[in-house]
């Protein structure tokens, strides 16, 4: 019976997204040649060409908090952009990245490790990923 109410909830959860009412970012690979960390995508937005996309290096590094701009560059396919900065070396870094379009917006947190990111322990959001969401990332990274 509990498994009955899980695949019930799941796919409840799923005809929502599927009906609309999903917006997230998915990361992808760095585009080649660019010199990018990744490329994110934004899924269930309207109009793609104009989410609005933001991010950030996040991390601690000799005790201290420190936020690095990251650019973004929109690429060929409507809304896939490429993310671009320099990791600092020493101390733990995330790159937070956020999409807003049409009053909407969403967040993803990506681990880096060893200078380049990662998908293990991704994070997603509904909303801006704030700094207790930045803090809790940079904490597993230190696990």
């Amino acid at each position: 019976m509990t498994t009955l109410r899980t695949a019930a909830a799941c796919l409840a959860l799923a005809g929502s997204v599927f009906a609309g009412g999903g917006f997230w970012l998915e990361m992808g690979t760095a585009p080649s040649g660019t010199g990018a960390l990744a490329s994110v995508r934004t899924v269930g937005c309207a109009s793609p060409q104009k989410a609005e996309i933001t991010a950030t290096l996040e991390g601690v590094a000799k005790g201290v908090r420190q936020s690095v701009a990251a650019t973004t560059t929109p690429l060929k396919e409507p809304g896939i952009h490429a993310i671009a900065g320099s990791v600092p070396a020493g101390g733990a870094w995330v790159l937070r990245v956020t999409a807003r379009e049409g009053g909407r917006e969403t967040g993803i947190v990506i681990p880096i490790r060893n200078g380049a990111v990662t998908r293990t322990g991704i994070k997603h959001f509904a909303h801006h990923p704030d700094d207790s969401d930045i803090t809790a990332a940079l904490r597993a990274l230190a696990e």
